[in-house]
């Protein structure tokens, strides 16, 4: 039982005493966080401002896309071609175009970019179009953002656990 111990000591020395060991030890950590941590920075650094044309041949969202987080949305009346030509020149960071549908309801939008728009700014064009169209088939349907607001419920709910003898305490989540 002593030559085991005897063994495994001067294998873990061995691997322990090596530089390999030491400097990675150190990095490892470092560069696993810098996987998680770069892409977060690039990311903050990347949002400048960006002015982004809107093409709208329904109509429907007209004035709807609000200007936030350094993201500016201008009209644009002109042909698709001409839009496309702007973003290409570098006058605009985007070109959403909103094409006339079949149906009554527009449900899709295409973005025109030099380069792949952020999640923030298609997160932005989508819920802002989502909005709208529920309002409108809401308002189709008679039912006011009041009443929606009036109808939202919270509810409440408490956990509890039963000791011995029957005594109740709240679990460790609601503490």
């Amino acid at each position: 039982m002593n030559k085991i111990s005897l063994i495994i000591q001067r294998e873990y020395l061995s691997r322990v005493k090596k530089k390999s060991f030491i400097i990675m030890t150190i990095l490892g950590p470092i560069l696993m966080a810098s996987m998680f941590i770069v892409p977060v920075v690039i990311g903050l650094v990347a949002n400048t401002k960006r002015e982004i044309q809107v093409l709208d041949e329904t109509g429907w969202f007209q004035g709807k896309f609000k200007n936030d987080n350094g993201i500016t949305f201008k009209a644009f009346t002109g042909p698709l071609v001409a839009g496309k030509d702007s973003v290409n020149k570098g006058k605009f960071y985007a070109l959403v175009y909103i094409p006339k549908s079949d149906i009554n309801l527009p449900s899709k939008a295409i973005i025109y970019a030099e380069k792949q728009p952020d999640i923030n700014i298609k997160n932005s064009i989508s819920s802002t179009m989502e909005k709208e169209i529920e309002r409108t088939k809401l308002a189709a349907q008679g039912i006011s953002e009041e009443m929606i607001k009036a109808s939202k419920a919270n509810v409440t709910v408490t956990t509890m656990t039963i000791k011995d003898g029957g005594k109740e305490e709240k679990s460790s989540t609601e503490l």
